[in-house]
């Protein structure tokens, strides 16, 4: 998870800012698949989401669960969401947090190229907001 510039951001409260999901693995250079939850503070509203593949079935929502198939995406980095939030007063330090899909207990991605669509986990990921 990150913006443009990192995994740290300092923001003005009740303006929008852009935080994206990107899927990275070195040794896997074909994505197609992603699955996560996506944890939002109090304070912090997600007003939108913009899909950055061309998703082919997803299940659940990204604050409930989501598991996302997208079509085979070549190369290592892969933008796959971009989250527009805003946070509704100054804050210091309000985590977003990408942990494991909640029914699933999986956090990772999936290759399309290897015949058995190999899954690989990936640590959860924080985006630390200071809003003034």
């Amino acid at each position: 998870m990150n913006d443009k510039d990192g995994n740290t951001a300092q923001v003005t409260h009740l303006q929008p800012f852009d935080v994206f999901l990107i899927a990275e693995r070195d040794s896997m250079p074909e994505i197609s698949a992603v699955a996560y939850t996506l944890e939002v503070p109090e304070g912090v509203v997600v007003v939108g989401e913009e899909l950055l593949v061309e998703s082919l079935l997803g299940l659940g929502n990204s604050q409930a669960g989501m598991n996302l198939v997208f079509r085979c995406a070549n190369g290592p980095r892969v933008r796959v969401l971009r989250f527009r939030c805003i946070v509704t007063r100054p804050m210091e330090s309000a985590v977003i947090r990408l942990v494991p899909d909640r029914r699933t207990q999986f956090l990772g991605l999936v290759s399309c190229r290897a015949e058995d669509f190999s899954k690989f986990e990936s640590p959860p990921a924080q985006y630390t907001v200071h809003a003034r």
